[in-house]
């Protein structure tokens, strides 16, 4: 197998051998090192002595983010269909199918906004973090000294 690794602007590695493209590809869709190596013909300790390479990780991980994006991408298109099925569902003759459908569309209604805060906290305490990184840099200079990683 070929082992120099050259990153190629396509993510793709022009110097990987085929055996190793594959790899990565089985890797990224989940696979486990046992499958992938059946699935190549080469051992289980192959792959696992491959995956050690950071290169070769770096680009299964990187793949896996790829495929998580398409899969999510997926996912939110058929969101408003789904929502659109739970809310009809409300109308259902049966009291306990309406029942679990706006149980259902409250339980996921709750998750959402709380991801969401969760996520606007989140990019909150990275710009509160920036901030203090810019002031503690700007002391540091103001001051000729630096802030030596300690902060009070």
């Amino acid at each position: 197998m070929t082992r120099k690794s050259t990153s190629a602007p396509g993510g793709e590695d022009e110097d990987r051998s085929p055996e190793d493209e594959l790899m990565i590809t089985c890797l990224a869709e989940g696979w486990t090192h046992r499958q992938a190596a059946n699935h190549v013909g080469v051992s289980t300790k192959t792959v696992q002595r491959r995956m050690a390479d950071p290169d070769l990780a770096a680009a299964v991980a990187g793949r896996r983010r790829e495929r998580v994006g398409q899969l999510s991408g997926q996912l939110i298109s058929a969101t408003d269909a789904a929502v659109a099925v739970l809310v009809n569902t409300l109308d259902h003759g049966d009291p306990k199918v309406s029942m679990r459908a706006a149980t259902s569309i409250l339980d996921y209604a709750n998750r959402f906004h709380s991801a969401e805060e969760d996520r606007e906290l989140a990019r909150r305490q990275d710009e509160l973090e920036q901030h203090l990184q810019e002031v503690l840099s700007g002391l540091a200079v103001s001051t000729g000294g630096t802030d030596g990683g300690e902060a009070q």
